[in-house]
């Protein structure tokens, strides 16, 4: 131990020196490491700000996508109510009222908008499809022949109860999906 302290005496300024290089070395390091720091902060920073619009973006698109589609089922769900309404308790008209297609948008928008009244729509859809084919059945009737009205040839019970509960469904379903 006496030849390290006698060593250190003699070498003492190059100690020193040494010390003193390794504390400038450390000092650059350290500049050096904040430099990238920063930088990489910074580009964190706008990759962030950037995510974000894009983050915004989306939700804003979303909230609009979602008021085109209410504002979609709202328009199909009111034509239907006013195609059933017009539908007569007895007479039927030469055709349908609706398509296939606006059927069929009011069960997929309704899955989207509010999917809790999705059984209860679809329940509605199977009426408004029944109802569609006795219109058909009467449409393609001769009418030479004629229809047989009677309680056998036209199901008038099952035509009165479903054109009743899609009248009912429909009204009601017009209501909570436009708010009013």
């Amino acid at each position: 131990m006496s030849m390290i302290l006698t060593w250190v005496e003699q070498h003492g300024a190059a100690v020193q020196a040494g010390a003193a290089a390794v504390q400038a070395l450390a000092a650059l390091v350290t500049v050096a490491v904040i430099v990238v720091l920063v930088r990489v902060t910074t580009r964190y920073v706008r990759l962030t700000e950037s995510l974000t619009g894009a983050a915004i973006a989306e939700e804003q698109h979303r909230q609009t996508s979602a008021l085109a589609r209410r504002a979609e089922l709202v328009e199909i769900v009111d034509r239907l109510r006013q195609a059933v309404q017009s539908l007569p308790g007895r007479d039927i008209p030469p055709a349908p009222p609706w398509t296939e297609d606006d059927i069929a948008n009011l069960a997929c928008l309704t899955t989207v908008v509010q999917p809790d009244r999705a059984l209860e729509i679809a329940r509605v859809v199977g009426d408004l499809r029944w109802l569609g084919d006795r219109v058909r059945d009467v449409q393609r009737t001769s009418r030479l022949t004629g229809l047989d009205w009677s309680a056998k040839g036209f199901p008038r019970e099952e035509w009165t109860q479903r054109l009743a509960n899609a009248r009912a469904v429909l009204d009601a379903f017009v209501v909570s999906v436009s708010g009013t």
